[in-house]
């Protein structure tokens, strides 16, 4: 098994093994959320309360960018970069998911492979 870096024509190529790191550093999580039917709609009542309390999570850096997928918005994404538990700990909290604007959702690590954030 090849664990060194290797370089070749000034390019730099690293084991996959060394991009999964299982230090303490900020990692990138995707959060999910599969929502309620005729999301348009019934996320006016609270979505006040939501973007409010995703602007701690905005002004600390932790929450890098969010939104539906349109046209449909049956799904929304939100892109973290901190700890698990921390997404997870936003997921419980946030007001789309208290009042069942979110009916599940699902926290993905995500490994960069080009570009960054």
């Amino acid at each position: 098994m090849l664990s060194r870096t290797i370089t070749r024509q000034n390019k730099v190529f690293v084991p996959v093994s060394k991009l999964f790191s299982s230090s303490t550093e900020a990692k990138t999580f995707v959060l999910e959320y599969t929502y309620v039917d005729n999301m348009a709609e019934k996320r006016v009542p609270v979505r006040p309360a939501h973007l409010e309390f995703t602007k701690s999570y905005v002004d600390n850096k932790s929450l890098i960018a969010g939104g539906a997928l349109v046209p449909a918005m049956e799904t929304g994404l939100l892109l973290f970069r901190g700890s698990k538990d921390m997404v997870e700990t936003f997921a419980k909290n946030d007001p789309y998911v208290v009042n069942r604007v979110v009916t599940k959702y699902k926290i993905s690590e995500w490994a960069i492979a080009v570009g960054g954030i």
